[in-house]
């Protein structure tokens, strides 16, 4: 019933994008652990296993921190939550409007980088309840970029040319992510026919 609330629950969805920081508790960022486990870096304390990946040692048994799966979709039902009630939530439109895009723009962001890992993905778009039916077919990888692209579309019709608070998505992050899953989807490595 408060948009401030509204936006400090989508504040928190920003987990999933990527920084220089090495958060704890942040199981979506692997930038730390990619920087450890290359010649960019050297961690000591072995923090996400890096010195399995070193070692050549890293299965789908031991991927622990290093597998986004279960944290990625996490953040996707939290985006779904949050868009299945914004439109209830009364105020200031373009505000609810700007935070919608936002969290549009996170989770296409989300099944990006599920995408890249993992090729198509489940694409849900419904918060699960306790009364969900949990088996959700695998979306081929051109169904999945066509809907990270459609979403990425929707976000950036929303998001604003700058943002008001540094960090925050714009039409620009947007439509560089819509480029880069479009890029990767032209590679070779998907696109076999060329």
């Amino acid at each position: 019933n408060d948009l401030k609330l509204a936006e400090a629950f989508a504040n928190n969805l920003y987990n999933v994008v990527p920084t220089t920081q090495h958060n704890w508790n942040d199981r979506t960022n692997r930038s730390w652990a990619l920087s450890g486990s290359c010649d960019e870096a050297y961690n000591k304390f072995n923090d996400y296993n890096s010195v399995t990946i070193n070692s050549g040692a890293l299965t789908p048994d031991n991927a622990f921190e290093f597998d986004i799966w279960k944290p990625t979709y996490a953040t996707i039902q939290n985006c779904n939550i949050f868009l299945s009630r914004i439109d209830d939530v009364p105020g200031d439109e373009a505000w609810r409007n700007r935070l919608k895009g936002e969290v549009l723009f996170l989770r296409a962001y989300a099944y990006f980088k599920l995408t890249n890992d993992y090729g198509g993905v489940p694409l849900i778009t419904e918060p699960f309840d306790l009364n969900s039916d949990f088996k959700v077919d695998r979306s081929t990888y051109d169904q999945s970029v066509d809907f990270i692209v459609a979403e990425l579309d929707k976000a950036a019709d929303l998001l604003p040319l700058t943002a008001p608070i540094l960090g925050r998505a714009t039409k620009g992050a947007a439509l560089a992510i819509k480029s880069r899953i479009l890029l990767y989807a032209a590679s070779p490595q998907w696109n076999t026919s060329n």
